[in-house]
């Protein structure tokens, strides 16, 4: 879905439809990241509407820096009004690279700095806690356990590590698929489980039934 002359883009709705067409099936966006663009241009658009901006080609620069000091006047978070500024900015420079406009007004539009904070870190007592907390005489404790050493020895997201598959292992090397549904390769792992599943393999109706799911780890009832 593109905008390859003006009249298939009326209006500014139809332009945001088909950059977030664009922004998922070309980009890779993930879901949550679309449907955070969509609410914040929606808000963009019905902003510009009562100025009467209803067309790319009416909106000005001066449109776009009152919408910036709107949504400071509400006092959203710097990281949410910084959010909507990239949504904005991305959405025009789309319509430039379609050729809708012939530049874009937010390229110089400025935006409040995110505040950054130092991440809260845990001491070495509590790690050891963490990753003696699980019950490894039970399959799930064993699960959970395999799961926390894991995160801790590879760095991975939640959602990484729920979504590895067994033939995410490959002579303990990992592929794992990150945002955007790229791809990466984690070390192999430093520990005596890296050359085998660290829950192990599972076998039988369970074998089966993991072959059949988008994660690798055993749910309550399914296991080695």
């Amino acid at each position: 879905m593109t905008l390859e002359n003006e009249a298939l883009a009326p209006d500014l709705d139809a332009a945001v439809d088909a950059y977030l067409f664009v922004a998922r099936v070309e980009r890779g966006l993930a879901a949550h990241t679309i449907e955070a663009y969509r609410a914040d241009l929606i808000g963009l658009v019905g902003f510009l509407a009562e100025r009467g901006r209803r067309r790319p080609e009416d909106v000005q620069a001066e449109d776009l820096s009152a919408w910036m000091l709107s949504l400071v006047d509400r006092g959203l978070a710097r990281s949410t009004v910084a959010r909507q500024r990239v949504a904005m900015r991305q959405l025009f420079r789309f319509l430039v690279g379609e050729g809708v406009l012939e530049q874009s007004p937010a390229d110089r539009i400025e935006g409040p700095g995110v505040q950054r904070h130092l991440p809260v870190t845990l001491s070495e007592a509590q790690v050891e806690a963490l990753l003696a907390a699980p019950d490894r005489s039970t399959a799930l404790g064993r699960r959970d356990g395999a799961m926390l050493e894991l995160i801790y020895a590879t760095g991975l997201r939640v959602s990484e590590l729920v979504g590895l598959r067994a033939e995410s292992l490959h002579d303990g090397w990992l592929v794992v698929r990150g945002k955007g549904g790229k791809e990466r390769l984690v070390p192999p792992l430093a520990t005596r489980r890296r050359r085998r599943w660290p829950c192990g393999p599972p076998t039988g109706r369970a074998s089966r039934r993991a072959r059949g799911r988008p994660g690798s780890f055993p749910r309550r009832g399914v296991g080695p």
